[in-house]
């Protein structure tokens, strides 16, 4: 059984609870994320939380490449963008999965 990293990054009631939820709440939220804006929900690896969330929770995620700029615009560098794909079962299953992982978190004193 996979557990959850429900530690707290930071301090405050504000504080995230894991990568994995903050991952599934954005694609939840209809956002779609490339390797480097998953940094800024401190996720490092989006490819592997992307593998966690199709294979443990069965929430199909849905990728494209594209071209990332790099050294300041003289090159580029390719990626995936992963976004939630839009079937009705999956983006309820993904909700489902949601929901269940915070209140989970709440159960273990975390938001």
């Amino acid at each position: 059984m996979l557990t959850w990293n429900m530690t707290k990054i930071g301090s405050g009631n504000d504080a995230p609870i894991g990568k994995h939820v903050n991952i599934l709440k954005a694609f939840v939220e209809g956002r779609s994320l490339n390797r480097f804006e998953a940094e800024s929900l401190h996720d490092h690896c989006l490819n592997s939380t992307v593998s966690v969330l199709q294979n443990t929770f069965g929430v199909i995620i849905d990728r494209h490449r594209e071209s990332v700029p790099c050294v300041n615009g003289k090159a580029s560098v390719s990626v995936n963008r992963y976004y939630l794909n839009e079937r009705p079962e999956n983006i309820k299953r993904a909700r489902d999965v949601l929901g269940a992982k915070l209140n989970q978190g709440v159960a273990n004193g975390q938001r």
